[in-house]
């Protein structure tokens, strides 16, 4: 379910070789998966922000494939930019991102 809807390209075209991201997002539920690529960036960490985040919600992160929960966050700071971290090159990190029932 969270790989269904509308996706969104975000941060570097992935041929730049740095981060780059990629959003899977239902607008009507409010959910989806941020999928975090650290290609050949130097730095360990990004900042990436979400698209059509509805306001006023609270969500639950989890990591995929494992399911372990991450922590909770707001729309404004899914909006703002979650802060990934990716201590080697060429690794991912994908979260699932539900709406908190």
């Amino acid at each position: 379910d969270a790989f269904r809807g509308v996706l969104y390209p975000l941060l570097a075209d992935p041929s730049a070789g740095g981060w780059t991201a990629l959003q899977s997002w239902d607008p009507e539920a409010g959910r989806g998966a941020l999928l975090a690529f650290r290609q050949q960036a130097g730095a360990d960490n990004q900042t990436i922000a979400l698209r059509n985040v509805p306001p006023g919600r609270t969500f639950d992160l989890y990591e995929a494939p494992s399911g372990a929960f991450v922590r909770t966050v707001t729309s404004t700071e899914l909006s703002s930019g979650l802060t990934i971290t990716l201590p080697a090159t060429n690794t991912a990190k994908v979260l699932l991102i539900q709406p908190r029932t």
